[in-house]
């Protein structure tokens, strides 16, 4: 801590002690001229005087150092550090003891308000998380039920169907993204074990399309989270799969070192709406169901990379098709626990 902070800081809090100290000290130096008494005893009592009082300046200054630092230590600490246990200098008098005495009774009350919360979050998350979990029987229950169904209704039935049970996953991904755990586990995977698997989900969707679906050679492997490095490429193919029109093609690779490209000819992205792609909520004005999409695809996608220490880019031109690339290099920092 600068010594010259703590100086200004303590000049500009006692200047008046320090004024009215001088006042009397410069007033019996006039009595003393004005009077014309013996000079010699005058000087020695004003010495006195001078030193005794900058001797009660200095006390007053190293009092008022160790409270400087006491609150500084104070707000630099923890947010939820309790201040009042913080190890530290009296009160000088009764209002900074009652001023000490609300701000205790406010941290507790806060505290108080905010284990509140975080228990109301918590009930709320699980009964949420509870409910998504139950869609997914009834989905299953569907899906052979179908087997009933004739051959052309069966397939549009299939592919609402997916695309309900890609929306229960999705707000499944989103309430574990923003609870305290989010079960990230960083390990070693093979990268083309994940794009496969994850592919072979879409694969009758894009086949009922019409759409050809390419895949070149992936070998290698990635530091990532199996599931969630699965959920943002299913996002990615959920949004090719929108945005190309029958008949058109959707390409997977991969560019060393280790960045995983997917590549469509659909109907891409305006320039100006290309930096909103990622935003909370944003739907772009080539969405099919622009109506019904809650925005959130590439926003909870852009999140859960970025957590792994991955990133995101996509480069896009209306009617030319869209790039997206996954870069999986770990540049970042990753947040979650790796093994």
């Amino acid at each position: 801590m600068k010594r010259a902070a703590i100086i200004k800081a303590f000049l500009k809090a006692r200047r008046w002690r320090m004024i009215s100290g001088l006042c009397c000290l410069g007033f019996a130096i006039a009595i003393t001229v004005i009077g014309s008494l013996p000079r010699l005893p005058m000087i020695c009592l004003v010495g006195v005087c001078f030193l005794c009082l900058l001797g009660f300046w200095y006390a007053d200054l190293v009092a008022f150092r160790r409270r400087y630092q006491w609150l500084v230590t104070i707000s630099d600490s923890d947010n939820h550090c309790d201040w009042a246990k913080l190890e530290g200098p009296k009160a000088e008098d009764d209002i900074e003891e009652m001023y000490r005495s609300l701000l205790q009774q406010k941290e507790n009350d806060k505290k108080a308000l905010t284990q509140d919360a975080r228990q109301q979050r918590k009930e709320q998350t699980d009964c949420y998380i509870r409910w998504i979990s139950q869609m997914k029987p009834p989905i299953s229950a569907m899906r052979l039920l179908l087997q009933s169904v004739p051959s052309q209704q069966r397939e549009d039935i299939y592919a609402e169907l997916f695309r309900m049970e890609h929306c229960v996953d999705m707000a499944l991904f989103y309430q574990r993204l923003f609870s305290d755990s989010h079960d990230i586990v960083m390990k070693k995977y093979s990268l083309q074990t994940i794009v496969k698997s994850t592919v072979r989900k879409f694969a009758r969707l894009f086949e009922q399309k019409g759409i050809q679906l390419q895949m070149g050679p992936l070998e290698g492997t990635v530091v990532t989270d199996e599931k969630w490095l699965g959920f943002a490429i299913s996002q990615i193919l959920a949004n090719a799969l929108a945005y190309t029109p029958e008949g058109g093609r959707v390409v997977l690779a991969k560019e060393e070192p280790c960045t995983l490209l997917i590549a469509d000819s659909g109907v891409g992205i305006e320039p100006e709406e290309l930096p909103k792609v990622f935003e909370k909520g944003y739907v772009g004005s080539k969405n099919p169901r622009e109506k019904a999409s809650a925005g959130l695809g590439l926003y909870v996608t852009q999140r859960a990379l970025a957590l792994m220490g991955h990133n995101i880019e996509i480069q896009s031109r209306p009617g030319r098709g869209t790039l997206v690339k996954l870069v999986l290099e770990n540049a970042g920092q990753a947040s979650p626990k790796s093994e």
